[in-house]
């Protein structure tokens, strides 16, 4: 049944005839235990055995949809450049992929450029006047 959700049938659901996704990351809290604890972590400023574990995650969801494609969760303290890599498997070529500047670096545009995919995001406040959409 999920694969049929994840093929977009309407035209509405597309852009210029390109399948869009769009990648956020935020975090969770969870039960406090030991191991928990240990995998995920804490947000600094807790005192010992004050406070829940936190985990970071990062999901890829059709807009047009609404429709969950991925979420991969990790430890607190991991930038959602790093997890977004191991959403790539999930990419087809001409998909356009929005994303928020944290998602900005010459690496990760040349990784999508090999894949032939698009990359929409707002610009780095360090380079004012460039283009925030990346067209391959």
């Amino acid at each position: 049944m999920c694969t049929g959700l994840r093929r977009p049938k309407r035209t509405t659901e597309r852009w210029y005839g390109r399948r869009v996704l769009f990648t956020d990351g935020s975090n969770f809290s969870m039960p406090d235990t030991p191991a928990l604890r240990r995998h995920f972590g804490q947000p600094t400023g807790q005192k010992e055995g004050c406070g829940f574990p936190v985990a970071h995650f990062i999901e890829l969801f059709q807009p047009g949809t609404g429709m969950l494609m991925r979420a991969l969760s990790g430890p607190l303290f991991c930038h959602d450049l790093s997890r977004f890599i191991k959403l790539h498997s999930e990419l087809r070529r001409e998909d356009v992929v929005v994303a928020d500047r944290g998602f900005c670096s010459y690496a990760h545009l040349a990784l999508m450029v090999r894949r032939g995919v698009s990359f929409a995001s707002a610009a780095d406040r360090k380079f004012p006047g460039q283009p925030s959409l990346y067209r391959f």
